[in-house]
């Protein structure tokens, strides 16, 4: 499972980043250890690309969204461009959540994220971050 931390507060950072080529709407989410895009920003072709693994998204509401599985996507935002194995859902608010897993890896954001964990690390919030920390899990029962 791919625990991510749904945001709900008018001071989001969101913007437009190129998905493979196309424009879309994202919103970046330092809570998420995994990008995530809506099927829908999907054509055809790359919808075939998505390998089928048995996992579900659990937002921090405690919602839960069925995944169809992962492929690889480029993602650039800014004059940064990074291949990123993404989680593709389907009826996601967002059209592309950015997630840890592509904010320490951009030059523009790794820095920032550095900061955080090394705060995170040196305060109290520490203890309250680890309530949040993101398993990874497969839904599957025949492991």
């Amino acid at each position: 499972m791919f625990h991510l931390n749904k945001i709900e507060y008018t001071n989001a950072i969101t913007g437009s980043c190129m998905l493979d080529g196309q424009s879309t709407h994202f919103m970046m989410d330092t809570g998420a250890n995994k990008t995530v895009i809506d099927v829908k920003l999907l054509n055809d072709d790359q919808r075939k690309e998505i390998r089928h693994v048995p996992f579900t998204v659990i937002l921090a509401d405690g919602s839960r969204v069925p995944a169809m599985g992962l492929r690889k996507s480029l993602i650039k935002l800014g004059s940064h461009e990074l291949e990123v194995d993404v989680l593709v859902t389907e009826n996601l608010h967002e059209g592309c959540l950015l997630g840890i897993d592509f904010l320490a890896r951009c030059p523009m954001t790794k820095d920032l994220i550095e900061q955080l964990r090394h705060v995170a690390c040196e305060s109290s919030v520490h203890e309250v971050n680890e309530v949040h920390t993101f398993l990874i899990k497969s839904t599957n029962t025949s492991q």
